[in-house]
């Protein structure tokens, strides 16, 4: 949050920076980013209004870093910690975490509330310390561009082997080719063409198209990620194969995929049936013997129920995005 007993030389700069930016209205994938970022920001301020008071009470009497009392610094300060150490973005990350766990348009204070307490790490800590840490972001050593080894083959890993991009995934953009930015692509895209030299579109193409639809439906939809690690019996390691080799491993990886995204539905229409019949057997005037089981069971199912339409719908609307895209990217490669 905002620190009232730190003030910066540059405000007045920033300010005044401010104050030129241009006035003209946003348009198009503008207005677009423009309205995430604001909505962002309000949820931001929102979720932390509404647990600041529990952090407020979380406020020891000496500071958790160097245990000093207020007898031997200015202000303790109650905040949140990542990790054991104190982190003023921890906000930012307790609320990734809830929109993960429950959806990026959750916002009832009540379920955050409880989110909160359950996850949140707190810390008290003093202005000295405080200096301290911000006193290190200052002189932390900045590595210039071009200024370390060369980049290696391995250092530069495809899209389907590994998942850690998909933290920074974003959306695909249709850009008309009668805008600005159209245009420049589209100069681009030739200069691409004339230096790889040949006939477009390539044979491929299609089939690589196709490909990159399936990896965003996959992402859309949600997958699994399970990790790897070295099987202590076998003495499994890294292991070093061909191109063709890996492309072998990716397809048998995606077919892999598929088939347990399919034993997966299958499993829940299996438990959905299960719990239907079961339902039907447990009458209105057998709740002396059952208790609450047939309410709970009756709200299971409905929430199931609820689900199972929402990724319908989720699964229509991929499908009508890809179906567009797949017409965008043919005219592109024809």
């Amino acid at each position: 949050g905002d620190r009232s007993d730190i003030s910066s030389d540059s405000s007045d700069d920033e300010f005044e920076k401010r104050r030129r930016w241009d006035r003209n209205p946003l348009e198009g994938n503008q207005v677009t980013i423009a309205k995430v970022w604001l909505n962002k920001a309000r949820k931001r301020g929102i979720f932390t209004k509404a647990v600041m008071p529990s952090i407020e009470r979380r406020k020891e009497d000496h500071c958790s870093a160097c245990s000093r009392t207020l007898g031997s610094c200015k202000v303790l300060h109650a905040g949140l910690a990542r990790n054991g150490k104190y982190d003023s973005y921890a906000i930012d990350g307790l609320i990734k975490e809830f929109e993960q766990k429950y959806s990026s348009h959750e916002s009832d204070p009540t379920l955050w509330k409880a989110f909160f307490r359950e996850k949140a790490q707190f810390m008290t800590i003093c202005n000295i310390c405080l200096d301290q840490i911000e006193q290190q972001k200052l002189h932390k050593v900045v590595r210039h561009v071009g200024a370390g080894r060369l980049t290696r083959p391995g250092d530069i890993s495809s899209d389907d082997e590994s998942d850690e991009e998909e933290a920074f995934f974003f959306e695909p953009i249709a850009v008309p080719r009668s805008s600005k930015a159209g245009a420049m692509m589209s100069k681009w895209l030739q200069a691409c063409r004339q230096r790889l030299g040949g006939e477009f579109p390539r044979n491929g193409s299609q089939h690589s198209t196709e490909q990159y639809l399936n990896t965003l439906r996959v992402r859309k939809l949600g997958k699994s990620k399970t990790v790897l690690k070295d099987d202590p019996v076998t003495g499994w390691g890294s292991v070093s194969t061909s191109l063709e080799g890996k492309k072998i491993m990716t397809k048998w990886l995606n077919n892999a995929r598929v088939r347990s995204n399919e034993r997966f539905v299958l499993k829940g229409l299996e438990i959905r049936g299960s719990l239907e019949k079961t339902l039907n057997e447990m009458s209105l005037e057998s709740d002396w013997y059952f208790g609450d089981l047939r309410l709970e069971g009756k709200a299971l199912q409905l929430e199931g129920s609820h689900l199972m339409k929402e990724k319908e719908s989720k699964e229509k609307a991929i499908e009508s995005d890809l179906d567009l895209l797949r017409r965008t990217l043919n005219n592109v490669t024809s």
